[in-house]
């Protein structure tokens, strides 16, 4: 329906309460009168947001529409590649990132690796620590302590790259 009919219907059915309040109630008119001129009120300014609204050509796709409407970047990244990415960003945050977010999958990769050549991680008198190199083992060591200040620098990215490379020339 027009929404100028809606409105007459709508005013034409308030003037039919307004009188059945009146016949009603005849010496209590006045808060009748209000919500009547309230409601009318609203019609017409209804009415008015309605005619300028139409007075504007159609703008067509908003801002929003357009940006719902893309494919969210990264959407074809594997995920675990890009929780190993916010690992080694926090990782270079604080102490704490280093030691629970990165070293858990390096240790891995590292044990890993060396079990191909057969040797164990862990094992003190192994030769893991020469393979590794000084910056892997000082971050996939089993020595290595939770850090007392959990706000401490993190290991700096140069350092995580260093080990990086190190686990994948073995």
């Amino acid at each position: 329906m027009n929404a100028r009919v809606l409105a007459a219907t709508a005013a034409v059915i308030a003037t039919f309460a307004f009188v059945v309040a009146l016949v009603v109630r005849p010496n209590d008119h006045a808060p009748a009168l209000d919500a009547f001129l309230l409601l009318l009120g609203a019609l017409g300014l209804g009415l008015l947001v309605h005619a300028t609204a139409r007075s504007f050509p159609p703008l067509g796709q908003s801002e929003l529409e357009r940006a719902l409407g893309r494919k969210p970047r990264g959407a074809d990244r594997n995920a675990e590649l890009e929780s190993l990415e916010r690992s080694v960003d926090m990782a270079t945050q604080s102490a704490f990132d280093t030691y629970y977010r990165l070293r858990p999958p390096l240790r891995a990769i590292a044990g890993s690796r060396l079990a191909t050549l057969g040797i164990e991680l862990d094992d003190p008198d192994g030769r893991a620590p020469e393979l590794l190199g000084e910056e892997a083992w000082a971050i996939v060591g089993p020595d290595v302590r939770r850090p007392s200040d959990h706000f401490a620098p993190g290991a700096d990215l140069q350092t995580i790259e260093r080990a990086v490379t190190a686990l994948e020339a073995l």
